[in-house]
This record gives C-alpha cells, structure tokens and sequence, in this order.
C-alpha cells in the first residue's frame, strides 16, 4: 500500500485563525499532487465535543442512495442498507445557524475562507457549501463510491470533519477498530491507495469527482460532519 503526506498547521488548532494564503495554497497544492489531504488534530478534543453535542440532538434518518436524497430531511426512499447503512442530518446553513454551537458557526467560517481561496487561486466556481451530519453504528459501512453523481459535476471538494469522541484509549481503539476511509488511486480507482482511521478532529478534503473511496465496517460509533463545496 502506498505512503501519503500529511499536512499540519499550528494556525489550524484554533480555528478562528484562517491559514495564511501561503497555507492555503499548500493545502490546494497537496490536493492537486494527490488528490486528497489529511489535516490531523484540525479541531481542538473542546471543540469536537462541542460540536458532537450539538449532533447528538439532531433527528438523524437513514441514509438513502443516489441523487436528491436529502430534501428536508425527509425520509430516503432509496435505502440500501447493503450499500449504505449510516444515519444523517442536512444542516440547514440559513435557519439553523443561530442555534449552532460557537466551535461550528467557527468552522463554518473556516469554510468560507476555504471556499474564497479555492476561487481565488483556482478559478473552481464554487459558490455554496453543503454537509450533513454522519453516525455509523457499529457493523455500519458505505460501499467504494464517487461522490459526484452520475452525470453531474456539481460538487467541487469533498470535505470531512471527524468528531469522535476523544480519550487515549478511544483513538487507540479506532486505530484497531474498523471504519476507516479507504482512498483508491485516482489514476487506478480499482487500487487501493490508504486508509485513513477517523482519528478526533482531523479534517480529510478530496476531489469529489475523481477519488473512489468506501468507509470500512465500523466496530464502535463513528461521527463525522460531512460536506461538499459545490458548483451549483
């Protein structure tokens, strides 16, 4: 299995200090290398667990396949439980914001200086961001999949925020425990290129047209905040 690189920025650990543009493009420039980057300890255990929380109330649904699943969260009719088998909740970025804890309107705007940058340096035509919350039970997992849908080049940037909970033996146990992100290679999407566990805080980014990926049968309970920056 291959090695990969990994980049990491003290003005990441505290999120209300944007990256410099100097880091910005270093991000950008990891991204196009490889397709993918991995910022462990993105997010302070304070933060994680402020968010989580936050989670933990929201009335998460099955999971459904395919295009226009997420409609008001309203119940997917295409679910797949052998294909997909995680619970979600959209975030609404209009009405809900006011209600959102400090460390995630704070992650929001890391957002928002992610998405300026990446128009700014790389001419993407972002223009709105997306993202639900994710929770796999134990035994749950997603089959290798694209994110960009068949047919559509809408989503730009897959973006993922790990928010288990923090303890010393808990990220011993994820490291040995199943549910990590399996990245194939993007010249060879039938190889396996790494896995990365869903260590606390850490913020994975990859390209969501081109990086085939599946998360592993989990053997504990795996949250994460996932989003896309889109084109339309």
């Amino acid at each position: 299995m291959a090695t990969f690189s990994s980049l990491f920025y003290d003005d990441f650990m505290q999120i209300n200090h944007f990256p410099s543009a100097e880091n910005f493009q270093k991000i950008f420039d990891e991204i196009f290398a490889q397709g993918f980057i991995l910022l462990p300890n993105f997010l302070s255990s304070f933060q994680v667990e402020d968010i989580l929380k936050y989670a933990h109330k929201c009335p998460l649904k099955p999971a459904g396949v395919g295009k226009n699943i997420h409609m008001k969260n309203s119940p997917a009719a295409n679910v797949h439980p052998s294909i997909r088998s995680d619970e979600i909740y959209w975030l609404n970025l209009d009405s809900d914001i006011l209600h959102f804890p400090k460390s995630l309107n704070d992650y929001l705007a890391f957002i928002e200086a992610l998405q300026r940058a990446l128009n700014q340096e790389c001419f993407s035509g972002a223009k709105f961001f997306e993202c639900h919350f994710a929770k796999y039970a134990e035994g749950s997992a997603y089959a290798k999949h694209l994110d960009q849908h068949r047919g559509s080049n809408e989503r730009i940037l897959t973006i993922i925020l790990y928010l288990n909970q923090f303890s010393p033996l808990r990220e011993e146990c994820i490291q040995n425990g199943g549910g990590e992100i399996q990245i194939y290679c993007r010249e060879q999407p039938q190889e396996i290129f790494t896995k990365i566990p869903p260590l606390s805080g850490s913020l994975l980014m990859f390209f969501s047209g081109e990086i085939y990926h599946e998360v592993l049968p989990t053997n504990f309970e795996r949250w994460s905040l996932t989003g896309w920056l889109r084109q339309s």
